[in-house]
């Protein structure tokens, strides 16, 4: 079976989950747990409902097999064996905020806290900063949480960029006048390549 990318959102009654390839393939619930086992079953009778009345059935146009957006995941993954050829996001240990826009033209961003750990990873494209490693700050001025508040505005204005290369490919985070910047070397060069420029997440 084919791997369909599941996004669940935060909202005043609890959680509301869709899956962007499947068109009223829809659940909400008041916990994230419950909201969790609806899609799944959802998914399950959505494709057996458009098998039966002879309609084709749409193919994944995404990679990921799940996602939370804005939601903490402490110490749990989320699985869709059995709904999506097995395949699963891994166990999450600490606390995850994920933000994908509905927009595929924004960027995607992710904060990470390990339990027990000082450090905390900021993820974008292929880049991923550690801090308090990598921080612009070094000597002081603003606090790391202040630092990070930054850098997600600036991808939410859309003050950001990948430039993919066959072998090596650099994300781009603008803040003021100052860039935070981090190159990566992809094991297979990944198309397509050039630099790829994100939307605001509002256009004003």
């Amino acid at each position: 079976m084919s791997t369909y990318t599941v996004v669940i959102e935060p909202i005043e009654t609890g959680f509301n989950a869709y899956v962007p390839d499947l068109p009223g393939c829809v659940a909400a619930a008041s916990t994230l747990e419950e909201t969790h086992d609806l899609i799944k079953e959802a998914i399950e009778f959505h494709i057996e409902g458009m098998r039966m009345n002879g309609d084709a059935v749409p193919e994944p146009t995404t990679g990921d097999s799940f996602r939370a957006t804005g939601e903490s995941a402490r110490g749990r993954g989320f699985d869709l064996d059995g709904v999506a050829g097995g395949n699963s996001c891994p166990q999450v240990k600490g606390q995850s905020w994920s933000f994908g826009p509905a927009n595929p033209a924004c960027a995607d961003f992710a904060v990470h806290v390990e339990d027990g750990s000082d450090i905390v990873d900021f993820s974008f494209g292929l880049a991923t900063w550690e801090f308090p490693y990598e921080r612009r700050y070094r000597n002081g001025g603003k606090d790391i949480l202040t630092e990070i508040e930054e850098m997600s505005r600036a991808l939410i204005a859309g003050n950001c960029e990948m430039r993919r290369r066959p072998f090596w490919a650099t994300s781009c985070i603008h803040v003021g006048e100052y860039t935070y910047s981090v190159s990566d070397i992809p094991r297979f060069p990944i198309p397509p390549f050039g630099t790829r420029r994100y939307a605001p997440y509002v256009s004003m």
